[in-house]
């Protein structure tokens, strides 16, 4: 992004500015402002409200969002990347952009939304789901287990706390849109037999699960024993849910079996279709 691309930018946003009426906004968004290599001209913007020398209209409000600048530990990520990086690129090397601190002027305008608490986790993938109920579950167990499976997952990484591993919202609405696609199109998971109708119902959806679960989450998993602990916990949690149905558990045909080797022969299946 250049300072061509931001008078650009900035023309249209004053001209849309100035066709508003008096008591109308603009409101303009810029994501991850602080790994921009032009905070000269946007900190004018902002703090002073003035661009190129001129005044911009008041009726323009901007909201930013901003990644908090760490302090890196180089030599420790150098030896982190040799003991599982084995694409031969140095990921420190690799990186798109970096995050720098903001100037004074702008920290004392900025607003520090921390990590959801695991309550809050709960209310909002409970909420999400509930909004989804009628479009994409049969029933409240198949709503209640991808809610359980989702939130141990977020335990979990956000537990091992690596430097390169997060997780936030964006994981649970990808998990989510995951899960959908694949329950919706049960063709990429398995073989359709009309004999199996109910049994179908509950495996297609216990499938999608597991392989939203295994791409969002499991796959991230840098280490061996990382990973078994992640497929403890979460079919513990799982084993541990009231179902309103025992019909809704897991399927025989998935029982026993580890979530590792339920991803890779759903995988498998899903590759051929």
């Amino acid at each position: 992004y250049t300072a061509l691309d931001l008078q650009n930018e900035m023309n249209e946003i004053v001209r849309a500015a100035e066709k508003l009426q008096q008591d109308q906004t603009v409101v303009v968004f810029v994501d991850e402002l602080n790994t921009t290599s032009i905070m000269g001209p946007l900190q004018s913007i902002f703090s002073d409200r003035v661009y190129e020398g001129k005044k911009i209209p008041d009726n323009i409000m901007w909201a930013c969002a901003i990644n908090p600048a760490i302090q890196r530990n180089v030599e420790l990520e150098d030896a982190e990347d040799k003991k599982s990086n084995f694409t031969g690129v140095n990921k420190r090397k690799a990186l798109e952009y970096a995050v720098r601190p903001i100037p004074q002027s702008l920290q004392d305008l900025s607003i520090n939304f921390t990590a959801l608490t695991e309550t809050q986790e709960n209310r909002f993938i409970n909420s999400l789901l509930s909004a989804l109920y009628s479009e994409v579950f049969q029933n409240r167990d198949q709503r209640n287990t991808l809610t359980v499976a989702i939130l141990e997952s977020q335990k979990f990484i956000k537990r091992i706390g690596k430097r390169n591993i997060g997780v936030s919202i964006r994981d649970i609405l990808r998990t989510v849109k995951i899960y959908t696609f694949l329950y919706n199109n049960p063709f990429l998971l398995m073989q359709i037999d009309d004999s199996r109708h109910q049994q179908l119902a509950c495996e297609r959806h216990w499938r999608a699960l597991f392989l939203a679960i295994g791409m969002c989450y499991y796959f991230r998993l840098q280490y061996k024993t990382q990973r078994e602990a992640f497929e403890t916990e979460i079919q513990d949690a799982l084993s541990r849910i009231d179902y309103h149905s025992n019909a809704n558990n897991i399927p025989p045909v998935l029982l026993g079996q580890k979530l590792s080797t339920i991803v890779r022969k759903t995988q498998g299946s899903l590759f051929k279709q």
